[in-house]
């Protein structure tokens, strides 16, 4: 579900095993940058196999499907690994970037929309080779998330995330089958609905209870995925 997702607000500790190649004992396939210590950090592309991995909270290489190579290879790379990519910005995937060079790659944290549900922007976890090891950019959809003046090619779907979170969207009929609250951010009171039958209206993912429910009258509540039913 879309709720699984944990985003990573701080850079990672030092010792962070995501962060360091496999011949330090880490969990990272990508070019290790200190030799001291094993560090794949600062590079970009060591920063998004870390947090690949991690959003599968588990240490299996196998199951990271990125490539190795330069980053403006990433997106045809996943596509001819059988990873799913789009123009769409999801939570937990790698934006990459063409900028004429080596290439540019980050990972989407936090996904920011309007009241209707459209994306306004999006905050993105960053490291660049030989600079800064770890920061964060917002980045906007009225500028095709533009980011210095690299051209955009668009987004990789972490699996273990998007094939489940997909299953619900604006406009399904559902079934309320526990409560909820009176807003995505989890305020009080309780919503409640238990048994009846509404429609998701707008979808705020990087929230706690994302799935805003309700009928033409207004809204009933806010919701977790695991309290609703397509119907």
């Amino acid at each position: 579900m879309a709720t699984n997702f944990k985003p990573r607000l701080s850079a990672a500790a030092y010792n962070n095993r995501y962060y360091k190649g496999t011949a330090y004992g880490g969990y990272n396939k990508a070019l290790v940058i200190n030799a001291s210590n094993g560090s794949v950090l600062p590079n970009c592309c060591g920063l998004v196999h870390g947090r690949w991995l991690e959003c599968f909270n588990s240490t299996d290489l196998s199951l990271d499907k990125l490539c190795t190579g330069n980053a403006k290879n990433y997106l045809g790379m996943a596509q001819y690994a059988g990873l799913k990519t789009g123009k769409t910005p999801k939570l937990g995937s790698v934006i990459c970037f063409d900028d004429g060079s080596y290439g540019h790659v980050g990972f989407v944290e936090k996904i920011i929309t309007d009241s209707r549900g459209n994306i306004q922007s999006i905050y993105v976890s960053m490291s660049s080779y030989g600079g800064t090891r770890w920061y964060y950019r917002t980045l906007y959809a009225d500028r095709n998330y533009e980011y210095n003046n690299m051209k955009l090619l668009g987004f990789i779907y972490n699996p273990n995330i998007w094939e489940k979170a997909d299953t619900m969207d604006i406009g399904d009929n559902v079934e309320i089958l526990a409560p909820g609250k009176a807003s995505s951010y989890g305020a009080m009171p309780n919503a409640y609905g238990i048994g009846w039958h509404r429609k998701i209206l707008a979808v705020y993912l990087d929230r706690p209870y994302p799935y805003q429910v309700g009928n033409e009258k207004g809204t009933t509540g806010f919701y977790k995925a695991e309290a609703l039913k397509k119907v």
